[in-house]
């Protein structure tokens, strides 16, 4: 009986067909969005949740350079209080937040209920320089535990799904109103962006569109036309 011998083009084309088709199935097992994190970096609204009701934008980096802001530090100099509360917080910190913040965006998603904290529903993006994040967020606990809150508990530190992003939460009353619990709630999903909310929903939401799961306020077309971009 004799056998015919299978061309080796033909050989080859199978071949190819059966890499092809593993490499689709691959990638289709393995499929989620791209990270949006390169978008946020240049355009850091983007990475709002949806249907926020007030947005503000600030180009810290500018402002540090206006004579109307340096004259403003100027004049807090002489404010012993201030300067107190301040210079605790950054030695705390090992952070000057108006030094190493080059962009902040904030935005509210409606009215807390009375009682509640009246930023509740703040949801901050901060472009900076974010280095060593866990140390920040130690020092940032002693110093609420000593100006802010009552007995806080440390800060859980977490990781945000499979994107890596650094999340750090606490929850307290506030050493001003016995009756009002407040919830910090800080990411960082790159040494160059944090994120802070009092809500831990909201930073949630913000953290999903930075890693590519949700649009978030790119679906809001009012809010688009708004801000003058058209995707």
């Amino acid at each position: 009986m004799n056998r015919m011998r299978k061309s080796p083009w033909r050989i080859m084309s199978v071949m190819a067909a059966a890499l092809l088709a593993a490499a689709v199935a691959g990638t289709t097992l393995s499929c989620k969005k791209e990270p949006f994190i390169q978008t946020v970096y240049q355009t850091p609204y983007l990475a709002l949740p949806p249907n926020p009701e007030d947005l503000v934008s600030l180009d810290v980096r500018r402002l540090r350079e206006k004579e109307f802001f340096k004259q403003i530090m100027v004049s807090r100099q002489n404010d012993s209080a201030y300067q107190e509360t301040w210079r605790n917080l950054i030695q705390a910190l090992k952070f000057d937040p108006l030094q190493e913040i080059d962009s902040l965006v904030l935005a509210d998603r409606g009215t807390p209920k009375a009682g509640e904290n009246p930023f509740k529903n703040t949801i901050w993006v901060a472009l900076g320089r974010f280095d060593n994040p866990g140390e920040k967020m130690r020092g940032l606990y002693q110093w609420l535990k000593d100006q802010v809150l009552i007995t806080p508990p440390p800060f859980t530190e977490s990781t945000y799904q499979d994107g890596g992003y650094k999340k750090f939460s606490l929850e307290a009353r506030s050493q001003y109103n016995e009756k009002m619990v407040i919830s910090l709630n800080f990411a960082f999903p790159s040494n160059q962006l944090m994120v802070f909310s009092f809500s831990p929903s909201l930073l949630s939401e913000s953290l999903e569109v930075i890693a590519g799961y949700a649009e978030g306020i790119r679906k809001d077309q009012v809010w688009l036309e708004m801000l003058k971009r058209p995707n």
